[in-house]
């Protein structure tokens, strides 16, 4: 009875500890400071586990250390961590008139003048060929270059 009780608690000293590691992978994942509250529990539990064999009393630990980093802590964590975003208005340009600048066709990517400033651009339907002056239409922005489309003749 002795052995199965110490060999029951071993093995929930291992259930706790890989809770902890899928936790923190998924945490490394998504970066959402979520899970990282159930890798400090079930670590936490892990070495409750030790001096203490009674599962159900584990099972609260891990749940209140859980929960309550998720309630308490993490509001103010995400606060102060720096995430990398970088904000621009670059999604402003979409759905604006530019003037071209250089040909676009099918197997080179032109230039369009918006706002001031030159962008590289490329047509939306790469079978059309929009010649340097031409008005166009910002439809999206991939990475660096505009898509554009041409406008009628106005």
């Amino acid at each position: 009875m002795l052995l199965d009780l110490m060999t029951l608690n071993t093995a929930m000293i291992f259930v706790w500890l890989g809770i902890a590691i899928v936790a923190l992978i998924i945490e490394l994942n998504t970066t959402d400071l979520s899970s990282i509250w159930a890798t400090v529990g079930g670590t936490i539990t892990a070495i409750v586990a030790i001096w203490c064999h009674i599962i159900w009393v584990q099972i609260i630990i891990f749940l209140v250390i859980s929960i309550l980093g998720i309630l308490l802590i993490r509001p103010y964590v995400k606060r102060y961590v720096k995430r990398n975003e970088i904000e621009t208005n670059v999604d402003s340009l979409i759905g604006k008139k530019a003037i071209c600048v250089d040909d676009i066709g099918p197997d080179n990517i032109g230039a369009c003048k918006i706002d001031g400033k030159i962008w590289s651009a490329i047509a939306k339907d790469e079978a059309n060929i929009i010649n340097a002056g031409q008005k166009v239409e910002v439809l999206s922005i991939d990475g660096v270059k505009l898509i554009v489309r041409p406008l009628d003749k106005e």
